[in-house]
């Protein structure tokens, strides 16, 4: 939509209403669709006068979207800027439960990310499949959003709602990288799922010998504690096997 039509339109629509609230409220929500359109259209120029202007920061589109999630997901650092001084909300949920910064860490936008947390996003907050947007970062295969959201706090030794752990897609596609960031931060995270072997055998295929060396002192760690559980377990048997036989 053409932005001066877009001026005449509201101009016509408040003279015959006489409604200056009715006709703002309208008049911003109308230009939240040009904003939107214009994003879609990738027409920065109109978007920018259509912001400028005014829209409904936190409404949704039709892919249930805030025009912050939108900008996010396309890596535009100066819309995603005005529209928090605009007052958009960092954390508001949309469809599915995505935010902002899960969109900025699923499509690889650091410089996004970044801004996001500078200005108090969660790091932490889940989707409706139990996902954050350090588990979209990895699953993506993105090193530097990875890095940014591990130290901002986020928590890696958790699952989705499907129970799939954050460090799999890791060992699946063979990230070596964001795989190291994740034991080097929380190495606790290889004894969830019997998940050691699994990075061994990565570890070995891609020359790692570092991080082949810290996996198998991991697994000998376990062994160990495992057979001093067996240990303690047999004990209490045996001294009640010896009370019978006096």
């Amino acid at each position: 939509m053409n932005f001066e039509k877009l001026e005449e339109m509201l101009l016509e629509q408040a003279v015959i209403e006489k409604n200056k609230e009715l006709f703002r409220q309208k008049a911003d929500e109308l230009r939240t669709k040009a904003f939107f359109q214009a994003m879609k259209d990738k027409d920065k120029v109109n978007a920018l006068k259509f912001l400028e202007k005014g829209i409904c920061v936190n409404a949704l589109n039709e892919e249930g979207q805030t025009p912050l999630m939108m900008v996010a997901s396309c890596g535009d650092y100066q819309m995603a800027e005005k529209l928090i001084k605009e007052g958009a909300q960092v954390d508001y949920k949309g469809k599915n439960g995505w935010t902002a910064l899960m969109l900025s860490a699923y499509f690889g936008c650091e410089n996004i990310s970044e801004l996001l947390l500078e200005n108090k996003a969660d790091v932490n907050l889940k989707n409706d499949d139990g996902a954050t947007a350090l588990m979209l970062a990895v699953k993506e295969g993105y090193f530097g959003v990875s890095t940014l959201l591990v130290q901002q706090g986020a928590q890696i030794n958790i699952q989705n709602k499907y129970g799939q752990h954050l460090i799999m897609p890791a060992i699946a596609y063979e990230y070596m990288d964001i795989l190291k960031l994740l034991i080097e931060k929380d190495s606790s995270v290889l004894k969830e799922g019997n998940l050691l072997k699994e990075v061994y055998d990565v570890a070995i295929k891609k020359g790692d010998k570092a991080l082949a060396l810290k996996v198998q002192e991991n697994m000998n760690a376990q062994i160990k504690e495992k057979k001093l559980i067996s240990k303690q377990e047999i004990t209490p048997q045996a001294s009640l096997l010896n009370e019978n036989q006096r």
